[in-house]
């Protein structure tokens, strides 16, 4: 093991001469991330081995990023969809034929009547809009705990804005019945009057059905809801007939059975959800032990405030709202035969206007995902 008689092979310190003094050889090869440089120069310079070079941190790895809907998916969601939005118009449609054949009168005041029934309960829409945003971004991050969070936060929240509303309405119908009637108050407030008392009892089941609905389409799934108020169409056809036009209850009817139709789609609605485990209570923490283990929970409110982050689609409804119901207000004060015309002209139109809602439908289910953190747009990624 004597080196000194060693002799170095030329071209060993790269074309350099070797430094003067003595070379001290390691007892092993540098490691992966280390290397040989010179010592210190001048006499006695040896070769040292520098510490190891730290790597780079490396980026955590992204989320493959959602599978983009193909065109047969986009339309088999979206021809259930537009069951959804057309049976409450053909509801409206039904109702106006019974009631048309027992009285003009009648369905003269059918038109405000529906007006202030069914413009209501769309100041509670961004519930509904909320549900449908925040359970499509949960679904696409494989979340069910969050997905069930929103669904019963909405639903609650939406039981109870529907028991305020409903009570508000009853209270103030023969108020907006004689606003709504204009001049023609005096024949058409008391029928107007009657109708809106009766569906403001429904109020709470047709906003926690609207939300239900919404859970339903942020889980893609739009046969469920389309199959409940296909339900709720059938019970109105069958209670039309009975009530209108066997018992000869006239407007009165028709409320009752468009407002029993409604809590039967809300009673299937909620019976999906809950077999679904989106209904079920949250469970308690777990012990403080195993909690250090687990991602922390978000606190209840946030879910809260992310619905009420919605809130601003309540202005947008309003302007609609209101321009809907100025129209349905001067034609009811035109009285007789052109209040009539306009109730089922109106019925038409918004079975038109199903179309946009769907493709709103299909927006809110299938874009959210594709807008969430982990997949921001191009533009918010570069």
């Amino acid at each position: 093991d004597d080196l000194s008689s060693l002799e170095l092979p030329p071209g060993a310190f790269g074309g350099l001469e070797p430094p003067p003094g003595d070379l001290a050889f390691l007892p092993s090869s540098p490691e992966l991330g280390q290397q040989w440089s010179d010592g210190e120069a001048g006499d006695g310079a040896a070769l040292t081995l520098l510490p190891p070079v730290p790597s780079p941190p490396q980026p955590p790895p992204q989320p493959p990023p959602p599978k983009e809907p193909t065109l047969r998916e986009a339309f088999a969601f979206a021809l259930p969809a537009m069951g959804i939005y057309a049976a409450p118009t053909l509801m409206s449609l039904i109702d106006a034929s019974f009631i048309g054949r027992a009285s003009t009168a009648q369905l003269a005041a059918l038109g405000p009547a529906g007006s202030i029934s069914d413009s209501v309960p769309f100041f509670l829409l961004f519930l509904s809009i909320a549900a449908t945003n925040l359970c499509s971004k949960a679904h696409a991050s494989g979340d069910h705990a969050a997905a069930s969070r929103v669904a019963r936060t909405a639903v609650l929240l939406g039981g109870a804005g529907g028991v305020l509303l409903g009570a508000g309405t009853l209270l103030c119908a023969s108020s907006l019945s004689r606003v709504y009637c204009g001049a023609q108050a005096a024949l058409l407030a008391p029928l107007c009057a009657k109708y809106v008392a009766i569906r403001a009892a429904a109020l709470p089941a047709v906003v926690v059905s609207t939300v239900a609905q919404a859970v339903c389409i942020g889980g893609k799934d739009a046969r469920t809801p389309m199959l409940a108020v296909a339900l709720a169409a059938l019970l109105n056809l069958g209670g039309d007939f009975v009530l209108v036009s066997r018992l000869g209850w006239g407007i009165a009817g028709a409320a009752w059975a468009t407002a029993l139709s409604q809590l039967a789609a809300m009673a299937l609605l909620l019976g999906v959800l809950a077999r679904r485990g989106l209904l079920s209570p949250e469970p308690p923490p777990p012990p403080p032990t195993e909690a250090a283990a687990l991602p922390p929970r978000p606190p209840r409110l946030a879910t809260v405030r992310a619905i009420l982050g919605f809130v601003p689609f309540v202005f947008v409804m309003a302007i609609k709202v209101s321009m809907h119901n100025l129209c349905a207000a001067t034609a009811a004060s035109l009285g007789g035969a052109p209040a009539a015309a306009h109730t089922a002209l109106m019925a038409v139109a918004w079975l038109c206007f199903t179309f946009g809602d769907v493709g709103s439908s299909l927006a809110q289910a299938f874009l959210p995902a594709f807008a969430s953190e982990e997949h921001p747009p191009p533009a918010a990624a570069a």
